[in-house]
């Protein structure tokens, strides 16, 4: 297996979420694991063709997954996060962490040698 390859299997391997939304400054992933965003400040590289989208995360948070509904408190009784998570399985699909990222630039052909431009693609 040639370096490439390995450097993609890598960096699949690292994905935390999946873009559902984006304009020409930001874009808004949706995180594959609950209460798991990158970090605030982060670098976040979002693969698009033969150009990787750099960008910085910004706000991350947890909500409803329907838009007008809103989670309701179910711990009080729990003893643990884990309890809660057991005790009621229906949370983690009603809920989904999102995160924001502020685009700050790109970078061609996705390799770490490869120099980052501070500008739109």
């Amino acid at each position: 297996m040639n370096s490439t390859l390995e450097s993609r299997e890598r960096r699949l391997a690292d994905r935390v979420g999946e873009v559902i939304e984006s304009d020409s400054t930001v874009f808004e992933a949706q995180c594959y694991r609950l209460h798991e965003p990158p970090a605030l400040g982060s670098l976040v590289l979002v693969p698009d063709g033969d150009v990787e989208v750099v960008g910085v995360v910004s706000v991350a948070g947890t909500s409803s997954i329907q838009p007008g509904r809103k989670p309701l408190a179910r711990g009080e009784n729990e003893t643990s996060v884990e309890a809660l998570y057991a005790n009621n399985p229906q949370i983690e699909k009603l809920l989904m962490t999102l995160f924001t990222a502020q685009i700050v630039g790109y970078r061609k052909g996705g390799e770490a040698g490869e120099s980052m431009m501070q500008r739109l693609p």
